[in-house]
């Protein structure tokens, strides 16, 4: 999947990113927790001149309810 790709599919891309995640040994996050639909959340991507995804990182500020 191409980085310009990854607004047309979020789903695929919060699959994508998590295979990049445990690639790397990373824990993976939930799509709920990817798309913040319990609170503030951004993903970003960065691709190659190919439009191939080289590295993602996730940030999100949780919270105990």
């Amino acid at each position: 999947m191409g980085v310009a790709d990854f607004e047309a599919d979020p789903a695929r891309r919060a699959a994508d990113d998590r295979d990049i995640w445990a690639e790397a040994g990373v824990a993976p996050f939930s799509d709920s927790m990817l798309a913040g639909d319990f609170g503030p959340a951004i993903t970003v991507a960065i691709g190659d001149r190919a439009g191939a995804v080289v590295a993602t990182a996730h940030a999100n500020l949780p919270h105990n309810a």
